[in-house]
């Protein structure tokens, strides 16, 4: 015997065909062959379902409210998890601010107080280890006062950074995993970049090879100014010695008197020098006395 469906049951059907249809339709995603790497057309659907991002707001007082946020199913509304919680005073953010990842880890956390941070901040990887710790100045302006940064292994991933009225200023080292070999320094001024220094082998090797070859043009610059140097004091003092010959041969030869007189002087020539006049008289006296 066939029992025939009752109509309101037929109704009911229709009405959650449509329902699905609605709900789903436009979550579908088809894939076309220009889609696919191997050209083949897929025979069935592929629905894309992506977490909806849904926030509540909970007054507390006349003042004061909090903004809880959640990830649901886009479908059923269903709350798959709280995504991040937020404490307001007057409109500004005032208390603890919390982020979850879909996992349900905590991945950041900070204080505040009329819409300034205060106290300190700490961000976290999805695996639950610090990325960042970060405190602010005691006179509770937000300005910060340094920061720690870390790699997912918990190494630390930079020096300690100080701030000078919030601002970044000298020089920040970044390590390796390993966190302690040097990657790059970056060097600040009034919270601006204005340089870097990168640690890597080959950029080492040509900075090397460029001081050496720097070193090596300077040493040749130097020798050839003491060779040229050298050359021209040479050259000077053969001059001068000769000038000096040249100037000696030609006394020598231009004086007539000095030559004669030389030449008679060899010869014996030379006549018998003369005593004075006053010597004669002197002798004179005495032989007369």
């Amino acid at each position: 015997m066939n029992i025939q469906q009752p109509k309101t049951m037929r109704t009911h059907t229709l009405l959650l065909v449509l329902l699905y249809i609605v709900l789903y339709l436009p979550s579908c995603v088809t894939i076309t062959n220009e889609e696919m790497s191997d050209g083949v057309l897929p025979d069935t659907v592929v629905l894309s379902i992506e977490p909806k991002r849904t926030d509540v707001q909970i007054q507390q007082t006349d003042t004061t409210y909090d903004i809880i946020s959640y990830w649901t199913d886009p479908v059923t509304g269903r709350i798959l998890y709280t995504a991040e919680t937020e404490s307001y005073k007057h409109g500004q953010l005032h208390g603890t601010k919390i982020e979850w990842n879909e996992n349900g880890d905590t991945v950041h956390l900070s204080f505040w107080e009329d819409g300034i941070h205060v106290d300190s901040s700490l961000n976290w990887y999805d695996s639950r280890v610090v990325k960042q710790r970060v405190f602010y100045s005691l006179k509770r302006n937000g300005n910060k006062e340094y920061e720690v940064n870390y790699h997912p292994n918990g190494k630390s991933s930079t020096d300690t950074i100080w701030y000078t009225n919030g601002w970044r200023n000298g020089a920040v080292t970044y390590y390796d995993t390993t966190g302690y070999r040097a990657t790059e320094t970056y060097f600040y001024a009034d919270n601006e970049l204005i340089g870097i220094e990168i640690y890597n082998d080959q950029y080492l090797a040509l900075d090397r090879n460029a001081r050496n070859l720097r070193q090596q043009i300077y040493l040749d610059s130097i020798k050839q100014s003491k060779d040229t140097l050298l050359t021209t004091v040479f050259a000077e003092q053969e001059k001068k010695q000769q000038d000096e010959s040249s100037a000696a041969y030609s006394e020598w030869d231009n004086s007539d008197e000095d030559s004669e007189y030389l030449l008679k002087e060899l010869k014996g020539e030379l006549p018998e020098p003369k005593a004075d006049s006053a010597e004669t008289k002197d002798g004179e006296t005495g032989q007369g006395t």
